[in-house]
């Protein structure tokens, strides 16, 4: 009955279009023959060819008709937003189509409530995509619906109407058989929400869409997130304190050998995941404590050992002023009597300590040594040590200089004459910072460009070197271009980057367009180690009116050689997704690589590139389902494995199916503990490609049994690997800061300040490798027995020489695969990955239509691979990282190596703070098949981020940011990466849901506020952010905020008066916001949490008032006028939130997060 409801209503919609759709207009209209309709219609012309006529009798009429605005109802108030994808005047605005301008309506009823968005034409196919939205009496959104594209045509004033029928005929959308255009079937595309009965108004349980995940009323048969609150109970959480000692030390202490929390003095909750089932017990669930200040106290969650059930606490300990001192992961045994001893706390633990200030001045990671921090008068970082810089004598610290405005000018490395190995000169050197007059430096026509007053003025070896605003250099502008815009005030113009080890430095040049968008940069290379000005890359591209990368020429020079030119064009439908790309090198003709396509819900379902065509599918909750091509698939099953796993409801993958080419399918089972960890990789073929292994409550592996063959055993001090036994064999040694110097096959690792491989060396064999004082891997030397090989790596392209032979380009690495040099024709090769990037096939184009399978590559679960076709030179594999086969076949991920072999990092998380619970060397949570690591710093879930952002990566493609192998273009950039990729919704979308309902003071996924930990995934995959995180190269402060009303501006935000272009610090250094006047100039968006709400001042803007914290306010458009050189825009809304934690914890330099606001 309710589908005969569904379709009547679809055919009397189909009746009131039938009529109108015959009259929709196009810009332009060509005839060539007459068939029998009675109108034509357009806005521009009508263009009638040889051979159009029209019979006698007949009637037809052609007219132009320029188009009038959208008639949309005004029964419903609504909002609706113009994008012009070209520059167009106020009035044609409204008149002109989907290719001319973007159109978004939303609809509310009359309580302010969203009823409904239309992004009007913007699906593929030129279509509404509608968006329904549903509240209960106390306006809770408690279903949320998927979007659904109409697909009946109509005139263009039609489109973008309210469709009164939304919530009735949405999931005909996605019934079996309609033309939904690469949309799975989903019979319940939509996700519910339920809340407890109480003022409180907490939510219960999250659905999600899909018939698996709905909420049903017996709880063993619904896979859903679902959270109880309670209070503690007696003897459930020990009880931490810390003492504060004279000198700033940090004790943790108890009151007695066995204090524990009083019953209900702090706040539980219990997340159950979607695996969950009621027979579990305490397996499969999270449960979070907080203090009465909202802190949180413990994270516990439980594993399965054969019959018994392990505890896994984490304890966060703070001080009486709220500082976070202490965190005890499981490996302390935090749960036990007494205090962990300090072998436990080094070996397991985060230690942190304050000065007077609050600021974080030492901390001390597991399996690291102390790492001090010095901040000058303004509370910026200036000088950051690691253990190992504070073991040389005389000592070595990391400098960072800033100019009056607060933007890094300077990094070096400063020798502390006088100074002897492994004294602690901390607070020696924090008075001669202190005790400083000046504290920036200015630019000056001599020397680097910049004064040198600020503390260290001797002693200072620069590593980078950063110029602001023009193009004024010391000696001169090495690449001047006089195309570039004037409006360059707070734009990065150049940087200097040392060459480690080297008295060498290489000059970027950037320039910019009129938008600040990157236009033109020049970016020295060190070909053969060498110095040279005609040794530079010159990229130039060119943007859209929004901002899409149309081109990306790179001409590739080198000193007495003939340049080379890399030509990249892009394309891009009517919502600027790429469609196609070309490419050009060198006098080679000009080639279609790839085109692409899109369903509504913006997922990639396919890619041909003229000689292989892949095809993606998704299942209902937009996990990666199916990759398909001639020459290699793979099938991912979840919740329904057809191979006899155990379902996995929560993103965990239950099977995986692939075959090469036409060979047979292969099969692979896994299986999973409770906190998510990989326990077995169980392969279709006896003997090939299985793991099984057991982990210690760390994370770190116990055991590995690889093909049922001889196990092999770990050994740990700490978290640290001392050796290995049985089918493996090895021992390991370590530096101060936690890095392998003794690997598995005997070989001596050296590492420079980044803590990336200097030299590795064995009997027979040694490695070398460059890089530049940002991480940028630019040079590797080996020698194995009497051959010696040299690589250059110059942004994407290598060269490659062997013996005293020619060092020649060997390949050019582009999106799709690589370019291969064959005597100066570039063969086209293209790589075929799985969903984590592994490549699978490596395909080599011999024609216009045809290639050649010259790789294929199958993987263990913890990535060591297993070569099935070999004539390729390939060596970028597993993840799509680069193999070192003179190390034992570890990764190189930028950032860090990786060896497969035993499933392990041989170096400290760059990001271990993120997360504290699990060992610092342990590789994608324990969870391979589920996460990869893009660059060594932090896993991402690679199900529900496969191919999100095909396109927006192109920018780094373009300016030479986004090379292979290297930490991308710096520390910061890096960790700033990392943040925007590790903030993901690990829980689907039912997360994005909570975030609108106020659960997210109680529930939080990675990126949580609190105590900057972003270790919940897996396991806790109820949790959701509720805060910006700001990283710094050593650190992070995470600051939580407030959602804002609907269809506010910005929906997390830090606003200041902007009444100069003082740059992102002068929030900083004034330690306030004053925006008393009444006609300010404008107004930006800003990260600023270390304001506290008292020096918030929004005087008369709107309204405003000084402190509170959390000020809503509404400035007139009236009352703003534009900051000089920059294109206003529309609305008013908006909302300050301050009263966050000191910036500046725990590390270096901060990295604010700036977006204009568009008023």
């Amino acid at each position: 009955m309710k589908r005969f409801c569904i379709l009547v209503c679809i055919f009397i919609k189909i009746i009131l279009l039938q009529g109108l759709s015959a009259i929709a207009q196009q810009d332009d209209v060509v005839r060539v023959y007459y068939f029998n309709q009675e109108v034509d219609s357009a806005r521009f012309s009508i263009t009638y060819k040889n051979g159009f006529h029209v019979p006698e009798g007949s009637t037809y009429r052609g007219f132009i008709s320029t188009a009038t605005t959208l008639s949309l109802s005004d029964e419903k108030p609504y909002i609706i937003k113009y994008r012009p994808l070209a520059p167009l005047s106020n009035p044609e605005i409204p008149t002109l189509g989907r290719d001319k301008v973007q159109r978004d309506i939303t609809y509310f009823d009359g309580n302010g409530q969203k009823l409904q968005e239309v992004k009007i034409q913007a699906s593929p196919r030129g279509f509404d995509i509608v968006y329904p939205f549903d509240h209960d009496l106390m306006g809770r959104e408690t279903t949320s619906y998927m979007p659904y594209e109409d697909i009946f045509e109509r005139p263009e004033e039609l489109y973008g109407n309210y469709e009164y029928w939304a919530l009735t005929t949405y999931n005909l959308y996605y019934m079996d058989g309609y033309a939904r255009n690469n949309i799975t079937v989903n019979s319940h595309p939509y996700s519910q929400t339920r809340f407890e009965d109480s003022p409180l108004n907490r939510v219960r349980e999250v659905g999600s869409v899909g018939k698996a995940w709905q909420i049903t009323a017996l709880p063993d048969t619904s896979n859903t997130q679902r959270l109880f609150y309670k209070g503690n109970e007696a003897d459930e959480v020990v009880l931490y304190t810390v003492l504060i000692g004279a000198a700033g030390e940090r004790t943790l202490t108890r009151t007695s050998n066995n204090s524990m929390y009083s019953p209900n003095s702090l706040d539980k909750t219990a997340v159950h995941d979607e695996n969950w089932k009621s027979g579990d017990m305490d397996p499969g669930t999270v449960h979070e404590f907080k203090d009465r200040d909202g802190r949180v106290v413990l994270k516990r969650s439980f594993v399965k050992e054969g019959n018994n059930t392990i505890t896994l606490s984490t304890y966060y300990v703070y001080d009486e002023l709220g500082h976070l001192c202490f965190v005890l992961p499981p490996g302390a045994i935090p749960d036990s009597d007494g205090v962990p001893n300090q072998t436990a706390l080094d070996n397991f633990c985060y230690q942190y300590r304050y000065d007077n200030r609050g600021r974080c001045v030492e901390k001390k990671i597991p399996g690291k040594g102390k790492e001090f921090i010095i901040y000058n008068e303004l509370n910026q970082v200036v000088l950051t040590q690691d253990a190992v810089q504070r073991g040389k004598s005389p000592q070595e610290w990391y400098c960072y200089k800033y100019d009056g405005q607060g933007r890094t000018v300077m990094e070096g490395i400063y020798s502390h004459g006088g100074s002897t190995a492994n004294t602690d000169m901390r607070s020696i050197v924090q008075s001669s910072v202190t005790n400083g007059t000046v504290l920036w430096e200015s630019r000056v026509s001599g020397g680097e460009g910049y004064s040198n007053q600020s503390f260290p003025t001797t002693g200072l070896t620069h590593q980078v070197l950063r110029y602001y605003d023009d193009y004024d250099l010391p000696q001169g502008n090495p690449y001047p271009f006089a195309e570039g815009s004037k409006l360059t005030m707070g734009l990065e113009t150049a940087k200097k980057v040392s060459v480690l080890g080297t008295s060498d430095y290489l000059w970027t040049v950037s320039y910019y367009d009129e938008e600040s968008r990157l236009a033109k940069q020049f970016i020295q290379h060190y070909k053969d180690g060498q110095v040279h000005l005609d040794n530079v890359d010159e990229i130039t591209n060119n943007y859209s009116f929004v901002g899409d990368l149309l081109s990306s020429g790179r001409i590739h020079r080198t000193a007495g050689g003939a340049p080379l030119t890399i030509v990249d064009e892009y394309e891009y439908d009517h919502r600027s997704r790429l469609s196609k790309k070309w490419n050009k090198i060198g006098n080679q003709q000009k080639i279609l690589v790839k085109e692409q396509e899109y369903n509504i819900l913006e997922q990639h379902t396919g890619t041909d590139m003229g000689v292989a065509a892949v095809s993606y599918s998704y299942n209902e909750r937009g996990w990666l389902k199916k990759i398909s091509s001639s020459h290699f698939t793979e099938e991912l099953k979840y919740n329904d494995p057809s191979a006899g796993a155990t379902p996995q409801f929560n993103g965990n993958i239950s099977e995986q199916h692939w075959k090469h080419g036409s060979s047979a399918n292969s099969t692979m089972k896994y299986s999973y503990d409770a906190t998510n960890r990989l326990l077995s990789g169980i392969s279709s073929t006896p003997g090939s490609l299985s793991e099984v292994l057991t982990y210690d409550v760390m994370g770190n592996i116990k055991t590995l049994l690889r093909d049922g063959g001889t196990m092999t055993s770990y050994s740990y001090t700490g978290n640290k690997l001392q050796g290995l036994s049985g089918g493996i064999m090895g021992a390991y040694d370590y530096d101060a800061n936690g890095n392998a110097t003794l690997d598995r096959t005997g070989m001596a690792f050296t590492y420079n300040h980044l803590n990336l491989p200097k030299t590795a060396t064995k009997t027979g064999a040694s490695v070398s490798y460059v890089y530049d004082a940002e991480g940028a891997k630019l040079r590797k030397f080996a020698t194995v027995g009497s051959t010696s090989t040299q690589r250059d790596y110059i942004g994407g392209i290598e060269y490659s020489k062997v013996g005293s032979g020619t060092n020649a380009i060997e390949m050019i690495h582009t999106d799709e695969g690589y370019l291969q040099n064959n005597g100066g024709n570039y063969v086209y090769h293209y790589n075929l990955t799985d969903h984590l990037g592994n490549v699978r096939a490596t395909l080599q184009r011999t024609s216009a239509t045809a290639v050649t399978v010259i790789q294929k590559h199958d993987y263990y679960p913890f990535g060591k691979a297993k070569a099935i076709v070999t004539s390729g030179v390939n060596k970028y594999l597993y993840n799509g990282k680069e193999v070192q086969e003179e190390l034992g076949g570890q990764l190189d991920y930028g950032a860090r190596f990786y060896d497969a072999e035993i499933g392990r990092w041989n170096v400290v998380d760059p990001l271990a703070e993120q997360g504290r619970r699990w060992s610092p060397y342990t590789y994608a949570f324990n969870n391979p098949i589920r996460f990869i690591d893009p660059d060594g710093m932090w896993p991402n879930d690679g199900i529900k981020k496969f191919f999100r952002g095909f396109g927006t990566t192109l920018m780094g493609i373009a300016n030479g940011s986004q090379l292979h192998n290297q930490i991308i273009s710096s520390v910061s950039t890096a960790v700033s990466t990392v943040e925007h990729l590790s903030k993901g919704d690990y829980s689907g979308a039912g997360n994005q849901f909570l975030e609108s309902t106020g659960a997210p003071e109680i529930v939080r996924t990675v990126g949580k506020a609190a105590d900057g930990d972003m270790e919940a995934i897996g396991s806790v995959a109820a949790v959701v952010t509720v805060g910006i995180v700001t990283h710094k190269a050593g650190g992070k402060q995470n600051v939580g905020s407030k959602a804002v009303t609907a269809d506010a501006v910005e929906d997390l935000v830090r606003v200041r008066h902007h009444s100069t272009n003082s740059g992102v610090k002068g929030i900083e250094k004034s330690n306030s916001i004053n925006a008393s006047r009444g006609e300010p100039y404008g107004v930006d968006v800003e990260v600023a949490p270390f304001l506290p709400p008292s020096k918030v001042n929004m005087g008369q803007v709107g309204g405003g008032v000084k402190g509170g914290g959390f000020v809503e306010f509404s400035v007139p458009k009236s009352a703003v006028g534009p900051i000089p050189g920059y294109m206003g825009g529309t609305g008013n809304a908006g909302r300050i939130v301050t009263g966050g934690s000191p910036l500046n914890l725990n590390g270096t330099k901060p990295t604010f997060n700036r977006n204009w606001w568009n008023w």
